[in-house]
């Protein structure tokens, strides 16, 4: 992978097509993004689920268990899932938990599970699966509402459709923030 080359993340594209300019620019220099509460409740509950799964391949949420087979939590933090996309760009990610062929993703707060499947990221991550040539089957998002206690949980198949949507959302938007990242010499 070329370390010269203009990396991109789910985080950074989904703050830059929802507006966060400078939360997305935030992002891309890894500086701390301010965290407002929810964010801090969600890392905090994000680290016990990880601490679960690594120590017992198992996740409660509500009453709702999810067993684990060789789960691989936080995978890509290491920089695993950097692959390059074009001559331009290289993607990459963290996905919450990899087991088997499917890619697990938790959630937390009010908004479902349905919301995130019909969103960019697990398509986003089909693609970073194919191009690190990581067989992923489907993916399952697990929701958690903390404040009613509810948890309801998402299956999505992988196909060509998503990558094809995931590819469509890459292309429509890089280039915008390649060229104001250029215009503003955030990078070279």
């Amino acid at each position: 992978m070329d370390k010269k080359k203009f990396r991109l993340s789910y985080s950074l594209l989904s703050l830059w097509s929802q507006g966060f300019i400078t939360e997305a620019i935030n992002t891309y220099l890894h500086r701390e993004v301010i965290a407002t509460p929810q964010i801090i409740e969600g890392r905090r509950l994000h680290e016990e689920w990880a601490t679960s799964i690594t120590t017992s391949k198992k996740l409660i949420l509500g009453s709702t268990e999810i067993s684990f087979v060789n789960p691989l939590c936080e995978y890509g933090s290491k920089g695993e899932l950097n692959k390059p996309y074009n001559d331009l760009w290289d993607i990459g990610g963290r996905f919450d938990v990899l087991d088997t062929n499917t890619l697990y993703e938790f959630k937390s707060g009010k908004t479902n599970s349905l919301t995130y499947a019909n969103g960019f990221q697990v398509p986003f991550y089909f693609l970073l699966g194919e191009l690190s040539g990581i067989k992923i089957d489907k993916a399952m998002i697990y929701h958690w509402n903390q404040y009613t206690k509810e948890t309801d949980f998402m299956l999505v198949w992988n196909d060509p459709t998503h990558i094809e949507k995931a590819r469509n959302w890459i292309d429509t938007i890089v280039p915008d923030i390649h060229s104001f990242f250029k215009k503003n010499n955030i990078i070279g």
